[in-house]
C-alpha cells in the first residue's frame, strides 16, 4: 500500500506471548503492523490511531481509511489480525473467536507504549473492525452469548 508520496508503511510483526498462533501452538500469536509516522506532526508525541479490518481483510488494504488520518497529522498503525487476513490465510477460529480483535488492538498499543510515550490514542474501524473498535470503549463480549446465535 503507498500513501501518495509518503512511501511505504514500516511492517512488523509483534508476538503475543499471551496467546498461541492457531496453525501452531507452540509459538505466540503473530500481529502484523503496518506503521505510517507523520511527515509533519503537529504535535509531540503526535496521536496515534490504530485502525482493524474487517473479516478476512488486511491492514494493507485499509489505505482509504489511513490516508487522511495521516495526512492531518496522526501517526497511523494498522493491525493484521491472525486467521482473518488475506495476507496469511484464514482459520476457522480467526472467523469465530471475534473477542481476540479487541485484544489485538490492546496488545498492539501495550507494545508500542513500551517502546516510546504515547500522544493521545485512538481505534477505528471497519466492519468487524468497527466491532474491535466498539469493543474497546467499554461493551463486555461474553463468549458464551455468541453460541446462542
Amino acid at each position: 500500500m503507498m500513501i501518495s508520496g509518503q512511501g511505504r508503511p514500516h511492517i512488523r510483526v509483534l508476538h503475543d506471548e499471551s496467546r498461541h498462533d492457531l496453525r501452531d501452538p507452540t509459538r505466540p500469536r503473530p500481529v502484523r503492523l503496518y506503521l505510517w509516522e507523520p511527515s509533519h506532526p503537529r504535535s509531540a508525541p503526535p496521536p496515534l490511531v490504530i485502525v482493524s479490518h474487517g473479516t478476512g481483510g488486511s491492514g494493507s488494504t485499509m489505505e482509504w481509511l489511513v490516508q487522511p488520518l495521516h495526512e492531518a497529522g496522526f501517526r497511523v498503525v494498522a493491525l493484521d489480525h491472525h486467521g482473518n487476513n488475506h495476507v496469511d490465510g484464514y482459520e476457522p477460529e480467526g472467523f469465530l473467536h471475534i473477542w481476540d480483535r479487541p485484544r489485538d488492538v490492546s496488545f498492539v498499543l501495550e507494545a508500542l507504549s513500551q517502546e516510546q510515550v504515547l500522544g493521545p490514542v485512538g481505534v477505528a474501524g471497519f466492519s468487524l473492525g468497527g466491532y474491535a473498535a466498539a469493543a474497546l470503549a467499554g461493551p463486555v463480549s461474553i463468549r458464551r452469548s455468541f453460541g446462542a446465535y
